[in-house]
């Protein structure tokens, strides 16, 4: 017992100074459940975004989805970063159950990319207003899967019995047939997937783009390529989407917290380029990272954030160079064109001997 408290006396200062620096460099982003589109975000961006030589890198934090991580990173201490969808933002504004002004808590990071939502049903159920009366997972309470699947089925007058389970629970039980359809945005995930994909009893249905489903979602389809075991080539299902959102909680300047946020957001503009490309997400190639949210603050460094403008040389080069073109091409208008190297030389040399 004694060798253990003098163990810790004496490496006390040292930890001290490790878990500083350590959590220094670490920001905590909450996403949603291993198998959702969230998750998958929140690992591009602990991939992207390490940085080696200064320790930075982002600790993805398993949560309830759209709507929870909104709570959690106002309420939760240390998290720093929430992944959420613009649709949940503004339905949590206008209820105000979280906060009288959520606009003046919240600031926008950066808007992402749109997550299309899945309904899976088994084959006794042949369209979306089938479901009614009957036993749906719509993922766990206050989750953003279940906000939308409320609002959905609200907005088709469609009364379906709602059941809370996170996805890989709903697949299970759609499977043991404890429950007749799903809702989620899971498919994407390679493991749920891979576990419903073999069953011939199971299929996607449509979401009609109709009614109050037009002023909060965005019309989608899901085709042969997203999901080839439940739709065939040339197919498409009708189906909704919301746009992701990275949002953080409206850090005043003087506040430490403020500059956790502020590393997060100059190190994923910088990291952008790589998470625009394989194997990332495909929707990162979409994000305008410029792109402001009416009715939302901006964080401050994301507002201040600008792309890299080109470099003054290659403007010079590429003018100097069309007027070597111009004063070869008149010089030599019975002349061979040279090769592409020589005459590269050429230029060069002429703008060496013109300065």
């Amino acid at each position: 017992m004694h060798s253990s408290i003098a163990f810790a006396e004496t490496y006390a200062p040292e930890r001290t100074e490790q878990r500083g620096a350590t959590n220094d460099a670490a920001v905590l982003i909450v996403a949603d459940h291993p198998d959702t589109t969230m998750m998958k975000v929140a690992d591009d961006l602990s991939v992207a975004m390490r940085d080696e030589r200064s320790g930075f890198r982002v600790v993805p934090v398993a949560g309830d989805g759209a709507e929870g991580n909104v709570r959690d990173v106002i309420l939760l201490r240390n998290m720093d970063v929430a992944i959420t969808d613009l649709t949940t933002l503004e339905r949590m504004r206008r209820s105000k159950d979280l906060s009288q002004n959520l606009a003046l808590e919240l600031a926008h990071l950066v808007t992402l990319f749109p997550d299309k939502l899945q309904i899976l049903a088994n084959t006794g159920v042949k369209s979306i207003r089938d479901l009614a009366g009957r036993r749906v997972a719509v993922g766990q309470r206050e989750s953003g899967t279940a906000g939308h699947a409320a609002a959905i089925f609200g907005a088709l007058g469609i009364g379906v019995l709602p059941v809370a389970l996170p996805p890989a629970d709903a697949a299970e039980a759609l499977l043991r047939g404890d429950v007749d359809a799903i809702v989620c945005f899971c498919l994407n995930a390679p493991g749920i997937y891979q576990r419903l994909m073999f069953n011939v009893d199971l299929h996607l249905l449509a979401i009609p783009f109709e009614g109050a489903l037009q002023s909060d979602y965005l019309p989608a389809e899901l085709g042969h390529e997203d999901f080839p075991a439940f739709i065939g080539k040339g197919e498409n299902v009708e189906t909704v989407a919301v746009t992701l959102a990275l949002v953080t909680y409206n850090w005043p300047k003087s506040n430490p917290r403020y500059g956790r946020v502020e590393a997060f957001t100059k190190r994923f503009f910088a990291s952008l380029p790589q998470l625009q490309s394989a194997p990332r997400h495909r929707g990162w190639r979409s994000v305008q990272a410029a792109a402001t949210l009416p009715g939302w603050p901006r964080f401050p460094a994301a507002a201040e954030w600008r792309p890299e403008p080109k470099p003054v040389a290659s403007e010079e080069m590429l003018y100097a160079f069309n007027q070597f073109l111009n004063r070869w091409t008149s010089e030599t208008a019975n002349v061979e064109t040279p090769d592409q190297q020589k005459l590269f030389e050429e230029f060069l040399e002429w703008r060496r001997s013109d300065r």
